[in-house]
């Protein structure tokens, strides 16, 4: 499913329905270059139900829920068939609120989802809840783990006009106290309004090569609530502050805990190092980074954050951007704009897998990191994630990519079906945005 021509964007505009946007209980679909928006409040964007699916380029906003959501479609679907091997990638989810600010994520893959869902090269900002959320609750027990690699969640927990909206936490990576293995690769948390990086409970996150910036509460924290026993592994994290820089970083390790896997030398901690870790409020500064600059505002100031200095309240408050602090290559790729980036000569000097490198390429692994994450995932899902691409392939019509095989040909048909049911029931607008209308 994708645009008639070539360069253009479908706009699916869900205004004045009742349900979700898209609910894609297929197999096998590849879905690029629509936006996703309008749907009813406490309804999502795009609720993936089925697997082997490909959302590529899709921007959701302003929904009633959250963006993209990956979980069962309905109480009756076993266990074996909960969604599995989903890829998100170069998608944006975004200012997705519901009414009450307490459900809507930018993205979301929990309670009920199976293996091998990964999320590359995404954007979650300004979304009324979390950035991600992978939530896991008792009743319906663990989900497996979970890849984020090369994305960026900021601003979460605030709308795009400084509304001051609901928990705001970057990744939230857990829940219940329930085991997942979730696993973070280079990407990026700031100006988040409540924790950059934050395990939520859940005792056994792997952390590799990311960094966290100026979130409101912790910049990092790995904790449990209910089990006995932690296993994080952090290998290259790195909290930095130049605000609210009385928060350290909250890292409670349980019972069998291997400390060296959460304290390794190639850790940057914010006041909170032990072991072998360093400490980052000693060791690094503004200008160790390419830009520190997010082009944020304090909304009731209006003063903003610059190069060299640190104008904002150290008190929390609700902030807006003066223009976009995170952009898109024109082959779908993040753009950091040096927001974060290591300089060379601090690159150098630290060594390589220490805190997010370039978002745009695959994550500069060294044997350790590798190592960590084969440990993580098994040698074989390792290598199919580290043989994704991260460009948006210009696809057409007439391709192989987007080919139904297997059993997803009556799914596909039945969705088919549901969104022209909608359409003729809830009067959706589908257009381009370069004005020239969908067939």
């Amino acid at each position: 499913m994708m645009p008639e021509q070539a360069g253009t964007r479908v706009v699916l505009d869900f205004a004045g329905t009742t349900g979700e946007g898209i609910t894609l209980c297929g197999n096998y679909w590849y879905i690029q270059n629509i936006d996703v928006t309008n749907s009813a409040n406490g309804k999502d964007g795009i609720h993936v139900a089925g697997s082997y699916n490909v959302l590529d380029s899709v921007n959701t906003y302003n929904n009633g829920n959250t963006g993209i959501q990956i979980s069962r479609f309905s109480n009756v679907q076993a266990k074996s068939d909960w969604p599995a091997y989903n890829t998100i990638k170069n998608c944006t989810s975004h200012n997705n609120a519901d009414a009450g600010y307490e459900d809507a994520d930018g993205f979301a893959a929990k309670l009920t989802i199976g293996k091998g869902n990964v999320f590359v090269g995404c954007i979650a900002h300004n979304n009324a809840d979390d950035g991600w959320d992978l939530f896991a609750k008792v009743e319906t027990g663990n989900i497996p783990a979970v890849v984020i690699m090369n994305c960026v969640a900021y601003a979460n927990g605030y709308l795009e006009d400084g509304t001051d909206a609901g928990n705001g936490n970057g990744f939230k990576m857990g829940g219940s106290s329930l085991a997942g293995g979730h696993v973070l690769l280079n990407s990026v948390a700031f100006e988040n309004k409540a924790k950059g990086i934050d395990s939520n409970s859940c005792p056994d996150n792997v952390v590799v090569s990311s960094t966290s910036y100026n979130n409101n509460n912790y910049n990092i924290a790995l904790y449990t609530n209910d089990a006995k026993n932690t296993d994080y592994t952090a290998y290259g994290a790195l909290s930095y502050r130049n605000k609210y820089q009385s928060v350290s970083d909250s890292l409670k390790a349980k019972g069998t805990q291997d400390a060296a896997k959460l304290y390794q030398a190639t850790d940057y901690y914010w006041k909170a190092a032990s072991g072998d870790a360093n400490e980052a409020s000693t060791v690094l500064t503004d200008s160790s980074f390419v830009s520190v600059n997010t082009n944020s505002v304090n909304v009731d100031t209006a003063t903003a954050l610059t190069e060299t200095a640190t104008l904002l309240a150290d008190a929390a408050s609700a902030i807006k951007y003066t223009a976009e602090p995170v952009t898109r290559n024109a082959d779908g790729t993040i753009n950091m704009n040096g927001i974060m980036m290591l300089t060379a000569e601090t690159r150098a000097a630290l060594g390589a897998g220490v805190g997010a490198d370039a978002l745009d390429k695959a994550p500069q692994l060294t044997a350790e990191s590798k190592q960590i994450l084969i440990n993580a995932l098994g040698e074989e899902e390792f290598n199919r994630i580290a043989s994704l691409s991260f460009a948006s392939p210009v696809l057409s019509r007439e391709g192989n990519e987007g080919t139904l095989t297997k059993d997803s040909s009556n799914m596909a048909l039945m969705m088919i079906l549901l969104m022209a049911s909608v359409a003729a029931a809830a009067g959706v607008v589908v257009f381009e945005k370069k004005r020239r209308m969908a067939r």
